[in-house]
């Protein structure tokens, strides 16, 4: 996040100092769409240890040639022009060249709607036909594309992700060499290909996002992804962040085991495409074993794959008027169980507590002391022998 006032008072101190500064990427591409810019990245011909004479600034990327200045409450990235080295990582540079060219800079970058320049003044600098591109719509990358996805094949789905952003559409023979090309997507950390994916579900096209990874084959480069992209497509329906993983866990359990989620975020995709599949109209019972946010995704996963509709305020207030919600709100204790029937503990009161919660659950039980009591002495009492 920051503000345009700040970008132009970090352009204005470095050019003060003597070194040229721009606006560059996307935060021009949006000024020239029209839409309101939200992250403001600076590239000058000052070198790092320079741009950290001159600012509050934090060496964030230093090596590469990218300090962050800090203007609260936001931050920039400011980097030097530079042109880069192979990448054995798919990511980054293994080293980099400081330039003093900003047209050499603008060369190394993905594509010609993100390589426009603007100064201070709000002039607009082109070396790359990036304002062409933007009147006709199209994604294309700066200069060879094999070259440019061979860099870093993030940019393949990079590319995916500005189609579902601005609703463009990708130029012929970008198309063609990330379908060449697409197979590298492989060597991508699994933590780029999660962010990535989050920032294509939220776009406001991303139906037309998943039909041209469906059409360039690209899902099958993504190990856990294929059959849900493929039901996207099919379904012609947007989804959310969460039910999207929740069907990847549904249809490819083993695979998606894999994925760099949290352990909180597995859990839930998990429980909630297991919950899924069981087809049953979610109830009390579901809410009392998995919670109320886990139901709510399993319920918004069945509408999508099944049509099966809930309103989601009735879950809510189902769960909000459950008569327990765990089994240490059960009024009778796993030790007065013991106590009355004289049996050690044992898989035994596991047992008991289910069948209490499950009758609680349907009305048939009250979860009070008097009721519990008298129904354990009138069903479990009989016939127990001292173990």
């Amino acid at each position: 996040m920051g503000t345009i006032q700040h970008a132009k008072e970090i352009i204005k101190t470095l050019k003060s100092e003597g070194y040229e500064a721009y606006i560059v990427g996307g935060a021009v591409r949006d000024h020239l769409l029209g839409l309101k810019p939200v992250d403001f990245d600076i590239t000058t011909n000052a070198k790092p240890n320079q741009v950290m004479e001159l600012f509050d600034a934090r060496a964030t990327g230093f090596k590469y040639g990218t300090i962050t200045v800090l203007k609260h409450p936001y931050t920039y990235e400011v980097t030097t022009y530079r042109t880069d080295g192979p990448s054995e990582d798919q990511r980054h540079p293994d080293y980099v060249y400081f330039g003093t060219s900003v047209e050499e800079d603008v060369m190394r970058r993905d594509f010609t709607i993100n390589g426009l320049l603007m100064d201070e003044h709000l002039n607009i600098y082109d070396y790359v036909s990036g304002q062409e591109d933007i009147i006709k719509r199209s994604i294309k990358t700066i200069g060879d594309p094999i070259l440019r996805f061979s860099e870093d094949a993030l940019r393949i789905l990079r590319a995916i992700y500005f189609q579902g952003k601005l609703h463009f559409e990708i130029d012929f023979h970008t198309l063609e060499s990330m379908r060449k090309m697409g197979a590298l997507i492989l060597q991508l950390s699994n933590e780029r290909i999660i962010n990535e994916l989050i920032k294509i579900i939220k776009t406001n096209h991303q139906l037309q996002a998943f039909e041209t990874m469906l059409q360039l084959s690209l899902h099958h480069h993504i190990v856990g992804i294929e059959k849900t992209v493929e039901t996207i497509v099919e379904k012609k329906k947007s989804i959310t962040t969460d039910t999207f993983f929740t069907i990847c866990f549904y249809y490819d359990l083993k695979n998606m085991q894999t994925w760099k989620f949290s352990n909180q975020q597995k859990h839930k995709y998990q429980q909630a495409a297991e919950l899924s599949k069981s087809h049953i109209k979610l109830n009390a019972t579901h809410l009392f074993e998995y919670g109320l946010e886990i139901v709510k995704l399993a319920a918004r996963t069945q509408s999508y794959l099944y049509g099966i509709n809930y309103a989601m305020n009735k879950l809510e207030y189902m769960y909000a008027h459950l008569p327990i919600k765990s089994h240490v709100d059960l009024k009778m204790k796993a030790s007065e169980m013991m106590a009355l029937s004289h049996r050690k503990a044992g898989a035994w009161i596991k047992e008991v507590q289910e069948d209490m919660v499950k009758k609680i659950l349907t009305h048939e039980l009250k979860n009070d002391r008097t009721a519990l009591f008298m129904y354990f002495r009138e069903t479990y009492l009989k016939g127990i022998q001292n173990e």
